[in-house]
């Protein structure tokens, strides 16, 4: 992909961003749990893929992506007003699974990492409790 089409989804994913607070009034999509991760363009600007991260249960993301499909005609006459292109490409909403892999990942890291750290803590309480001993047998024999 060149610049061109990664600067014209940025600007997309802002703009769509922005419209699902003040422009879209459906129910099936609550705006605060609903993110535009990236929007990838077409070369010929005729088809964009908006994707969707949605905060919630699995039949949340499904409504919530099932809506914006609804919507997109909206949505596209919405963007065709704020992006100025020749043509505005038709919008084909779907859920963004890279984010949910990139979060399963983080959360497998930081829980090894809390492994890791429980049991350095256990190795160190471990060494100073032999030292304590030790110090009991020394005053006894004296």
């Amino acid at each position: 992909m060149n610049r061109r089409m990664e600067r014209i989804g940025r600007l997309m994913q802002q703009s769509i961003g922005r419209m699902l607070f003040s422009h879209i009034s459906d129910p099936r999509i609550d705006p605060g749990k609903t993110t535009v991760t990236r929007v990838l363009v077409q070369e010929d600007l005729l088809r964009a893929k908006v994707f969707i991260s949605v905060m919630g249960t699995p039949a949340a993301e499904k409504l919530t992506i099932t809506a914006l499909n609804h919507a997109a005609g909206r949505v596209q006459s919405l963007l065709r007003d704020e992006v100025d292109l020749r043509n505005t490409p038709i919008l084909v909403f779907v859920a963004d699974e890279q984010y949910k892999t990139a979060l399963k990942t983080w959360d497998v890291i930081r829980q090894a990492m809390n492994e890791i750290h429980e049991k350095e803590e256990r190795e160190a309480a471990s060494e100073q409790t032999p030292s304590a001993q030790d110090e009991g047998k020394s005053e006894n024999e004296e």
